[in-house]
């Protein structure tokens, strides 16, 4: 109780001379002015008891302040006041949701976060302060986000627009678009997604990595194939599903398979406990007529592939039987 006498009396102490009774327009604002920067300043020097304080009576003086309300309520949740800290952030938010809705919002997902039911109140709050400022990417960010946790894949496409609208092409949305078509199985839309970011970002190897799996299932052109895996291995020599991946296809038609080899070998030096390339390196040396080494790789991806692994498990047991014959 002392100290909190002490506070406000260094508070009073404080008050300019000029207040009067029948305070202006003007006249509050100055003392706002006042009272907001010397709160700030004991804030920036730890005096929290005495900066909040000096909020409150920033308050008083403008009950409707919402930058005020939100720094209280700031204050309360570092002290781990999380009643007030609430009270203060939503009286914050409801004052200038479309400027106030972070801390809001960050609070309530930290309340929530054990509780998915809770999707659509985080939903309402982002909703509601898109209303009041479109210009906030991040805002229409983590918009595009709740969308995508609730499969509204119309409004996180919606929301990534907007907030491409702001800061131009951005290669989390280009792939997220892609592998959500990519999951409603519109792989032609997911492949024209990667080839339009990629018209302008023509360097982002993810967006190419990805470009390279869609092409194997729509069945690209070889020659559009070709000029996916050159970009990337331009890109990054060391990427080594690239690097399978080129080697392997030149193999099934029997194109330069002197380069496929080295391709495939740099791979098993990246990725050697890989069984998907442990076999396309035994595939290809089988090609080139050179049996034992062929054996000896194929043998290692067996061992190596688990039988939950369905696709690969069938894939090189097939090669296995071949080789060995």
């Amino acid at each position: 109780m002392r100290r909190r006498l002490t506070i406000i009396l260094l508070v009073l102490a404080l008050l300019p001379t000029a207040a009067s009774a029948q305070q202006t327009d003007r006249e509050k604002e100055q003392q706002f002015k006042y009272y907001w920067y010397a709160a700030r300043n004991a804030q920036d020097k730890g005096q929290y008891d005495l900066a909040l304080t000096l909020y409150q009576f920033c308050e008083m003086i403008n009950p409707q302040d919402a930058k005020t309300k939100e720094t209280i309520g700031l204050i309360y949740y570092q002290a781990q006041q999380y009643d007030k800290s609430e009270r203060y952030l939503r009286e914050a938010f409801e004052a200038s949701p479309g400027y106030c809705w972070r801390a809001y919002y960050t609070y309530m997902c930290y309340k929530w976060r054990e509780d998915n039911t809770k999707t659509p109140n985080k939903l309402i709050i982002l909703e509601r302060a898109a209303q009041d400022n479109t210009k906030d990417a991040k805002l229409w960010e983590e918009l595009a986000s709740e969308y995508l946790g609730v499969a509204d894949w119309e409004h996180s496409f919606a929301s990534m627009d907007s907030m491409e609208a702001i800061t131009g092409q951005q290669a989390r949305c280009a792939m997220t678009r892609a592998r959500i078509y990519i999951y409603q199985k519109k792989n032609k839309q997911a492949l024209q997604t990667l080839n339009d970011y990629l018209d302008v970002n023509a360097d982002d190897e993810s967006a190419l990595s990805l470009k390279m799996d869609l092409e194997q299932v729509v069945k690209t052109s070889w020659e559009e194939q070709k000029r996916t895996f050159e970009r990337i291995l331009a890109l990054n020599p060391d990427n080594a599903l690239a690097l399978n991946n080129y080697a392997y296809y030149l193999s099934l038609r029997n194109e330069q398979l002197d380069k496929a080899e080295q391709m495939a070998f740099r791979a098993v030096t990246l990725d050697g406990e890989n069984p998907s390339v442990l076999d396309t390196y035994a595939w290809i040396l089988y090609k080139q007529g050179k049996k034992t080494a062929a054996r000896l790789y194929i043998q290692r991806a067996v061992n190596l592939t688990p039988e939950y692994m369905k696709k690969t498990h069938k894939e090189v047991l097939k090669h296995y039987n071949i080789i060995n014959r």
